[in-house]
């Protein structure tokens, strides 16, 4: 009886794709992707929306060339959701008490440093982020996206037990 939304399908056709990227950039963007994929930000509080529709307005009254005013508007528009980072760490919590990166960081923790790796490797940060840490953090990210997509699911069944029960029986 569980439905998927198109959020949810794109994540999970991301998340398969990742399994067939050969190096470790590919596959972590790729797992970066469909966790992006299943992030929905909301409105701002009201405040902050009409701060941002008075900046908005503001532009539009600047003595600035029409193409340059658009591009701003649109920028601005985007202001009125909340931010990927923020979005993220909220979905995040819904992982509970799952522990990331051999148990080291909380899922806020590992999502808050994932997408500062992503940042790092789409915008070119140098130095470029070592192959190693990609790939270790691309193995705990594939877990963590995983679980997110598991949803409703994941309450229900008790994976970790049945990864250590296969793993006992050899």
């Amino acid at each position: 009886g569980l439905t998927t939304s198109d959020r949810e399908r794109l994540g999970y056709d991301l998340y398969a794709a990742s399994f067939f990227q050969k190096g470790p950039d590919a596959r972590y963007l790729m797992l970066m992707a469909a966790l992006e994929a299943l992030i929905e930000p909301r409105p701002r509080p009201a405040t902050c929306i009409e701060h941002v529709e008075r900046v908005i307005k503001l532009t539009r009254e600047a003595q600035l060339p029409e193409p340059e005013i658009r591009s701003m508007v649109g920028t601005l528009e985007w202001l009125k959701e909340e931010s990927i980072g923020q979005a993220g760490r909220r979905l995040a919590t819904q992982l509970g008490e799952r522990r990331y990166m051999d148990g080291k960081e909380t899922p806020v923790q590992f999502f808050t440093r994932c997408y500062t790796l992503r940042s790092n490797l789409v915008h070119g940060h140098v130095p470029r982020p070592a192959e190693s840490d990609v790939g270790s953090r691309a193995a705990s990210l594939e877990v963590f996206v995983g679980h997110l997509i598991s949803g409703e699911l994941l309450g229900a069944v008790d994976i970790d037990a049945i990864v250590a029960a296969r793993q006992a029986a050899g």
